[in-house]
């Protein structure tokens, strides 16, 4: 997945791998020119590598698990909502930052091949890192941060979620009199009484001080930061001692200890380490920026499909290039020729040369997650193709083409979870 785990543990994303040999049966009829000695005695045969990427629309999501289960209702909110605290922990939301983890940018070519560099930074975060002139636009996530519900790839609608209300909004009752009053919480407010309907307040957000919204009603006047305002960079963390220091002795119950366990953490140079607090460092023993780290996480892996391009945009980086390799998804690419260039790129098998793996990463760049999928389907037309004569020929180009009739065929699917529970086959 392009992390260094800490002692977390993360699944964005779960992998379907299945390995398996064929053994072709050669039409009777056929001109296949045979070969006469066992495979185990001579030279190796490259094997076919078929991929295949879930672009349901279940990957836009930026948290797991999904709000129709009983496990989000545990874990995150009983009413499916989205703007709980544990929303925002990585321990719960298992998209969502963890401090505990090293995120990795990962590698990317051009459709020729060519190795670029995929840049993000603290002030200037790619909404999608790995679409060409940031066609998404960027954000600062030092003071316009919002945590986001879903996001189309590669250049499609965005949700947000609310603020949690809990800590973005504060109330101080029996207030009589005009004057400024402190309302303390995770999140600080200053509230100013300027008539028996009217007030005005402040939001004090990590350094930040911003203004927010405020309200008065029968003495009571209520601050909130509003939900399109942008804030500083945060998450959540369970914390034992909250609660009266009830908290630890909850903290492996269903719910991971409620929603009364978790602290708001501000994003800085600190926020990466490992359970015990001490900061995370690099192979080369510099000591990992929270700020980059947090950049990272939120160009590359905050939403499902971002985790899944980043995953097999690393996987598939040191792939052997004798390997014959092609590629399809669940919805758009269905076809295994090279001809659908609009859907598929050049994705007819063959070698993983350095102009075939550009053409998959470039494809990789394009793939819209917003279809209703079937999983099922996509295993199938794999099968079927394997029936046809491209995989066992043994040579792609040229008058001669034979057919080879045992080949290793691994067929490796990297999908959604929720298309587990309805799948058929």
């Amino acid at each position: 997945m392009g992390l260094q785990n800490k002692g977390s543990r993360l699944e964005e994303i779960a992998f379907g791998v299945v390995f398996f040999i064929i053994c072709h049966d050669v039409l009777a009829g056929s001109q296949s020119d045979i070969a006469q000695m066992p495979l185990s005695l001579s030279t190796g045969v490259p094997a076919n590598l078929i991929f295949t990427l879930d672009d349901s629309e279940s990957m836009a999501r930026a948290y797991i698990p999904d709000t129709t289960t009983a496990t989000y209702a545990q874990l995150i909110d009983a009413s499916a909502a989205t703007d709980s605290r544990r929303f925002r922990a990585g321990n719960t939301n298992l998209m969502y930052y963890n401090p505990h983890i090293i995120y990795q940018i990962p590698p990317a070519l051009h459709k020729s091949g060519e190795e670029y560099s995929l840049i993000t930074s603290f002030t200037q975060a790619p909404f999608n890192g790995f679409a060409a002139n940031n066609i998404q636009g960027k954000v600062n996530l030092s003071n316009s941060y919002r945590v986001l519900k879903e996001q189309q790839l590669p250049d499609g609608a965005v949700q947000y979620a609310e603020h949690p209300s809990a800590d973005f909004s504060c109330s101080i009752d029996g207030f009589v009199s005009n004057g400024t009053r402190m309302c303390d919480g995770q999140v600080k407010f200053a509230i100013t009484r300027t008539s028996d309907s009217t007030c005005t307040a402040k939001a004090f957000l990590a350094d930040i001080e911003q203004a927010a919204e405020c309200l008065i009603t029968d003495h009571t006047a209520t601050a909130r930061v509003r939900d399109d305002m942008g804030v500083p960079a945060y998450y959540y963390e369970f914390d034992g001692s909250l609660n009266n220091a009830q908290c630890d002795a909850g903290k492996n119950n269903q719910d991971a200890g409620g929603e009364e366990c978790y602290r708001l953490r501000w994003v800085d140079q600190a926020s990466v380490y490992d359970k015990s607090g001490n900061g995370l460092n690099h192979p080369n023993g510099s000591l990992v920026d929270g700020r980059e780290n947090f950049a990272i996480w939120y160009s590359f892996y905050k939403t499902r499909a971002l985790a899944a391009l980043s995953a097999t945009s690393m996987a598939f980086q040191q792939l052997p290039a004798d390997v014959r390799f092609t590629w399809q998804s669940l919805h758009a690419c269905k076809d295994f020729t090279g001809s659908d260039t609009a859907n598929c790129q050049s994705n007819a098998i063959k070698t993983y040369s350095k102009t075939h793996k550009g053409q998959f990463y470039s494809w990789l760049r394009q793939v819209t997650f917003n279809a209703d999928a079937s999983l099922s389907e996509a295993m199938i037309r794999a099968g079927q193709y394997l029936k046809t004569a491209a995989p066992w020929q043994k040579y792609f180009f040229g008058p001669t083409r034979r057919l080879l009739p045992c080949r290793m065929e691994n067929n490796t699917q990297l999908y959604d979870l929720t298309l587990i529970v309805n799948l058929k086959l």
